[in-house]
């Protein structure tokens, strides 16, 4: 439209667009509009929560620290079930781990809690060849440090430092958190309560 006849007699006085379209093309004898083209997902999942990776935006987005949280989380729940039920789930480490916790009376676990391990186990599985990183996780399940992580697979025959398992879980981690919020995995209130007490015992 001819910005000089704005508001002469047939030509109605200009008001701006209230259906959130923009301009898209503008030339000597029309303009063109069009709404907004929503924005790009990240073509690279890690994207989306490697900067900063701590933001888990009150517990709306998976983060490392919180995939930790829920790997403990399920290694609280795997101390919870009857003997004959942890031989699917306990590692090495793991029965090292539960057996220096002080025995007393076993609560049973939860519905919820089963579901979390049954969810988040299974996800811990790897190929033959990256069984190394599987049993990192599961380790760490049961709140291993890494040096107990990394002399118990190098008493195994797999010569590996306390450095280099520390990278590999960090990476693990990352690499669960972008596919987990991926998938729109809800970050559950275990997880999120495990994190206020681990966050919190680290600022004291």
């Amino acid at each position: 439209m001819d910005g000089s006849l704005v508001g002469q007699p047939g030509h109605p006085a200009w008001k701006p667009r209230t259906d959130g379209k923009t301009a898209r093309r503008i030339s000597e004898r029309a303009t063109v509009f069009d709404e907004p083209s929503p924005a790009l997902l990240p073509a690279d999942p890690l994207a989306a929560i490697a900067d900063p990776i701590w933001d888990h935006r009150e517990f709306r987005r998976w983060t490392p620290d919180l995939v930790h949280c829920r790997l403990l989380v399920c290694g609280r729940t795997i101390f919870k079930l009857p003997q004959t039920l942890r031989s699917g789930f306990v590692s090495q480490l793991g029965n090292v781990a539960i057996s220096e916790i002080v025995a007393g009376r076993r609560i049973a676990a939860t519905p919820a809690e089963i579901t979390v391990l049954d969810w988040t186990w299974q996800r811990l599985i790897r190929p033959p060849e990256l069984q190394t990183i599987q049993r990192i996780l599961m380790a760490s399940a049961f709140d291993r440090s890494l040096d107990d992580i990394a002399k118990v697979l190098s008493s195994s025959g797999i010569k590996i430092s306390k450095a280099t398992v520390g990278r590999w879980y960090h990476a693990e981690k990352l690499r669960m958190a972008a596919d987990w919020q991926r998938t729109g995995h809800p970050v559950d209130d275990m997880t999120a309560e495990t994190w206020g007490v681990l966050f919190n015992r680290a600022t004291k």
